[in-house]
């Protein structure tokens, strides 16, 4: 009983968020729910180029850090290319020039949306694997990498902070690129990979006492960047 009340403790940390961001703002449209499917869409395709480029990369499989960078820019290239589709399906709406078809759309629900599908497949893959063997198990299974904490807060923990980044970043991979701010990508890759780079720590024992606290410190910093950058950009046009 009581790890089945940690398993549901440690589902409602993972879903509770971004669960509410979908409840309350993407199924007030069917556009925003589409837009919530392709997000997650990306998220398997970025998987699958990752785990192609694993693959492929042979002597590099054992170097943890060069296959996070590679996993990391598979994502923000698949959020770069869900954003140009949004925007190619935004121009051919308006040239239309129907009297009833129209975009009743903005970046910043639009965003949400894309980005709650993508962290909603992104937390299902870091917790959902661990959830459902769980359910077979009465048992409390704890890692090397963290002692004192079972297993399953700690994976939550972990794809509660990065559901939470996978919203900031989508939200600024609309803002730069709406304003041709290419360049400005890098910052989502050096913070996605700041964040994706901590987790190595988990690979020495008690690593999670170091690496869950700076993840932490990274989402924190993501969404401030987000709120000021949005402010910022927003301003100057």
């Amino acid at each position: 009983m009581a790890a089945a009340g940690l398993m549901w403790g440690a589902g409602l940390i993972v879903f509770s968020p971004i669960s509410c961001v979908f409840i309350l703002v993407v199924t007030r449209r069917p556009e925003l729910v589409i837009i919530a499917i392709s997000g997650a869409f990306a998220y398997l395709v970025a998987l699958l180029l990752s785990s192609a480029l694993w693959a492929m990369f042979g002597p590099v499989k054992q170097t943890a850090a060069i296959m996070v960078v590679l996993g990391v820019l598979c994502q923000v290239v698949m959020r770069a290319v869900l954003y140009r589709l949004y925007h190619r399906t935004e121009i051919l709406i308006k040239s239309a020039n129907h009297p009833v078809l129209h975009m009743p759309l903005n970046d910043i629900t639009s965003s949400l949306a894309a980005g709650t599908g993508y962290g909603l497949m992104h937390a299902v893959m870091i917790f959902g694997s661990v959830l459902a063997s769980g359910n077979s198990d009465p048992g409390v299974l704890f890692a090397p990498s963290c002692t004192r904490t079972p297993l399953v807060v700690v994976l939550a923990l972990l794809a509660l902070a990065f559901t939470m980044m996978d919203l900031s970043f989508m939200a600024l991979t609309f803002l730069y690129l709406r304003r041709r701010k290419c360049f400005r990508m890098g910052v989502i890759f050096l913070m996605h990979s700041a964040a994706s780079g901590l987790t190595i720590l988990n690979d020495v024992e008690n690593g999670c006492t170091m690496s869950l606290p700076l993840v932490y410190v990274v989402m924190v910093a993501t969404v401030l960047v987000t709120f000021r950058e949005w402010r910022q950009l927003n301003e100057d046009t």
